[in-house]
């Protein structure tokens, strides 16, 4: 791992509506990286200080008034509402040059039976802060497709047709670079049930 790369989170937890019992509770990790060259530090640093802004307006605004209209509904009924979270995590992958990858999964818990969660790929180039995305010919695509089939086993634990939806929810933009190869990320419920979260292969090849 470079010594000189250095990515660094801190977390930031909001409620709202402020000053007044909390119906919607935020938390986020908020992620920095230091020791690249400054342009890519600046670019990297104000996508994610964005990405940041724009989960607390939606928390603030959206997912608010959602909150309000259930929590008058839940009162109306005499049942006890139980407010909603919004949680932001960020999980480092490579940190090895030149390509910084990380995911961060975001989960949305609002009185539904399970969360809504959605895992985010990013990979960046660590000269120029520019994202990076993984290119495979055709040949390449088969290849990776096959792997992560062979990592089904005998598919008890998938849904039936997983074998099928490998290909079908195959996404360059879900993979991310490891030392151990690529990760192939896919999301809830396209291959198996809830309790599989979001299976990921690790695959041969290189994003670099």
């Amino acid at each position: 791992m470079s010594s000189e790369m250095v990515f660094e989170a801190d977390t930031v937890c909001k409620s709202y509506p402020e000053n007044a019992e909390p119906l919607v509770t935020v938390e986020l990790t908020v992620p920095k990286v230091s020791g690249l060259p400054p342009r890519a530090c600046a670019r990297i640093n104000r996508f994610y200080a964005d990405v940041v802004k724009a989960q607390l307006r939606y928390a603030k605004n959206g997912l608010l008034a959602r909150a309000r209209k259930a929590a008058r509904l839940a009162a109306a009924a005499g049942e006890t509402f139980t407010p909603y979270l919004l949680d932001v995590r960020f999980e480092t992958r490579c940190l090895e040059k030149p390509v910084l990858s990380l995911t961060w999964d975001l989960t949305e818990t609002a009185g539904a039976a399970t969360p809504r969660a959605v895992r985010y790929v990013d990979n960046w180039n660590a000269q120029t802060g520019l994202p990076v995305r993984w290119t495979l010919t055709r040949k390449q695509r088969r290849a990776v497709l096959e792997q992560c089939r062979g990592q089904l086993g005998d598919g008890a634990e998938f849904f039936r047709d997983a074998r099928r939806a490998v290909r079908r929810f195959f996404k360059p933009d879900n993979c991310y670079a490891s030392a151990d190869g690529v990760g192939v990320v896919y999301q809830l419920y396209t291959l198996g049930p809830y309790d599989k979260g979001f299976p990921t292969f690790m695959v041969r090849g290189s994003m670099s």
